[in-house]
C-alpha cells in the first residue's frame, strides 16, 4: 500500500515537472522571437538576468532595476540561511523576520513592475493593456502568440 502511493506521488511530480519544463521551453521560444521583433538579439532570452534587462530596455523602464531582482535573490538566499541558524541561536529570528519582510516587500515591488514592463511591450507592438497582462501572467502562451504573430511590429513610441 505505501509503496503505491510513492509511485503515484512520483508520478505525478514528474508529470508537473515535465509541464513545467515544456511551459518554460515555449515561453523561452517566445521570448527569444519576441526580442529579435523588437532588434534584440534572440539569445537574451536565454541568459538569466540579461533577458530581464532586455524586458526592462524594450519596456521603457530603468535597466538598472535589475539589481532589484539580484538584491531579491540574495536576500532570499540569506533568509534561508538565517532560518537555519535560528534553531541554534534565537538571535537570528529577528534578522530572519526582517528579511523576510524585505523579501516580500521586494517581490510586490518586482511584480508590480514585471505586470507593468509587459503591458509596456505589449504597446509596442499595438496590442491591448490586457494583453500585456497575458504577458506578465501566461508568459508561456502570450510571449509564444506574440513572437508567432507576423502582424505584430515592434514601434518605438507607446501609444
Amino acid at each position: 500500500m505505501e509503496m503505491t502511493i510513492i509511485v503515484v506521488v512520483i508520478s505525478i511530480l514528474v508529470i508537473i515537472l515535465a509541464l513545467v519544463l515544456a511551459a518554460s521551453v515555449v515561453t523561452l521560444i517566445g521570448k527569444w522571437k519576441v526580442f529579435e521583433k523588437a532588434g534584440k538579439p534572440g539569445w537574451a532570452a536565454i541568459v538569466p538576468y540579461y533577458n530581464l534587462y532586455v524586458e526592462y530596455e524594450l519596456g521603457d523602464f530603468p535597466p538598472l532595476l535589475i539589481l532589484l531582482n539580484i538584491g531579491v535573490s540574495i536576500v532570499s538566499f540569506t533568509t534561508g540561511m538565517f532560518n537555519s541558524f535560528s534553531e541554534y541561536y534565537n538571535g537570528f529570528i529577528a534578522l530572519s523576520l526582517l528579511f523576510s519582510g524585505i523579501l516580500s516587500l521586494a517581490s510586490l515591488a518586482l511584480t508590480v513592475v514585471q505586470v507593468l514592463v509587459s503591458i509596456n511591450i505589449a504597446k509596442k507592438f499595438n496590442k491591448s493593456a490586457l494583453y500585456g497582462l497575458g504577458l506578465a501572467f501566461l508568459p508561456f502562451v502570450f510571449y509564444m502568440m506574440l513572437g508567432l504573430d507576423k502582424e505584430a511590429v515592434y514601434t518605438e513610441s507607446v501609444k
